[in-house]
């Protein structure tokens, strides 16, 4: 949805939120430096953010769900506490304005799951990674909704896109929408 400013488009979104179960709406500020930290691919390589974003997009999802209560809540729940432990409950009240939180440097080095995910982790560290993590994520999303799909409706894009970006940012921009 465009439009220029005021013209209804957060309304929208939050119309849709509120008269259909399956869509969330959730306003995003684009982390440009920590979408950048947490990303492991090459400075060349092609779309290296798209990782990173789809981590932070999943992990925003997952404690909508586990807040809501949604179907596979509990799942969720034990995969955020696998990844943040004793911080999830803070990330689960602040999430929304402390995104930072989910920003964790840890994902390069990767996480020590419980066994059920043994199969997605690094075979010589037995840590899983941000590319696993997101492994896990997608089954888990295809566990619970995948014959009933949630919509996630992003808003707060337009903000960022009319400041003037550095070609770095611009970059993370276009994976992100990727």
């Amino acid at each position: 949805i465009a439009g220029n400013k005021g013209s209804g488009k957060t309304y929208i979104g939050e119309y849709l939120e509120a008269s259909n179960s399956n869509v969330i709406y959730h306003v995003l500020g684009i982390p440009f430096s920590k979408i950048r930290e947490i990303t492991s691919a090459q400075s060349d390589a092609r779309e290296k953010f798209v990782p990173a974003w789809t981590y932070v997009l999943y992990t925003i999802l997952s404690c909508i769900i586990v807040q809501q209560n949604r179907t596979g809540a509990q799942e969720f729940r034990n995969l955020l506490t696998d990844i943040y432990g004793d911080q999830l409950d803070v990330i689960l009240q602040v999430f929304s304005s402390g995104k930072r939180s989910l920003f964790s440097k840890k994902l390069k080095q990767g996480f020590g799951l419980r066994e059920e995910y043994s199969f997605f982790a690094d075979e010589d560290t037995g840590r899983t990674k941000i590319d696993g993590v997101n492994l896990i994520y997608a089954y888990l999303f295809k566990k619970y909704y995948s014959s009933e799909p949630l919509y996630f409706l992003v808003d707060g894009l337009d903000e960022d896109i009319r400041r003037r970006l550095s070609e770095d940012q611009q970059n993370i921009l276009l994976d992100l929408l990727a």
